[in-house]
């Protein structure tokens, strides 16, 4: 990889994160405002399990990435 890549991945991670965080904080606010997070309160271990293979699946793709 070229030097010169390194500065345009984390410009891409940036613009990626400027966008999809004002997203998501709209759509956690309409979401939580109308009652959607009782339905995770209702079954809470398939929430876990989602949260875990969310958190699995980074660790192993940033493993991928960096090794």
């Amino acid at each position: 990889m070229h030097r010169r890549s390194r500065p345009r991945i984390k410009l891409a991670g940036s613009l990626s994160l400027l966008v999809s965080l004002p997203t998501m904080l709209v759509a956690f606010a309409r979401y939580s405002r109308d009652g959607g997070f009782a339905v995770l309160g209702a079954d809470l271990r398939f929430a876990g399990l989602m949260a875990t293979g969310s958190i699995a699946g980074a660790l192993l793709g940033g493993d991928s990435y960096l090794g």
